[in-house]
């Protein structure tokens, strides 16, 4: 009976992975615009303020030879370039949505969504904190790997 049920809900996930990726796509454009003008308008204003509190520039050096700091244009590059790949994410799940259901729509949507969160998520907090992040795992990469992999199952599914 567990078997049955978990058959049923992986159905309903591939029956309704069309509507799924209508939606996520819609939340990541509504962030994707929101974040965009932030990044426009009141970036620019942090950064500002950051550096009056900061007076003294860092100089603390990570073990990959980077300074842990990030200098405005930095911040300034690195939230553009996370908004960039955000806004081209959403665009990719809403051509999902308009896709037959299917297993490929729910995995692509799926590599999509969590991509954009790893990849853009970690550069929009180093650009808004002003500090590269420090753990040891590759979360941009990570995130940069699975927005490849949404792409390529999207291409291949053209083909199926």
């Amino acid at each position: 009976e567990q078997e049955t049920r978990r058959m049923a809900l992986w159905l309903r996930l591939v029956a309704g992975s069309s509507r799924l990726a209508l939606g996520t796509g819609g939340v990541a454009g509504l962030l994707s615009v929101g974040l965009g003008a932030y990044g426009s308008h009141g970036l620019k204003k942090k950064v500002e303020t950051d550096n009056a509190k900061e007076k003294v520039v860092s100089t603390e050096v990570l073990p990959n030879g980077r300074l842990a700091v990030l200098t405005g244009e930095e911040r300034t590059s690195m939230w553009n370039t996370a908004n960039q790949y955000h806004m081209f994410s959403s665009v990719a799940l809403l051509a999902l949505a308009a896709q037959p259901a299917s297993v490929s729509v729910l995995i692509a949507t799926i590599l999509f969504a969590s991509g954009t969160s790893l990849f853009s998520g970690s550069l929009y907090r180093q650009a808004f904190t002003g500090k590269r992040i420090r753990v040891p795992l590759p979360i941009a990469p990570a995130g940069g790997m699975s927005l490849m992999a949404g792409w390529l199952v999207l291409i291949v599914s053209a083909f199926m």
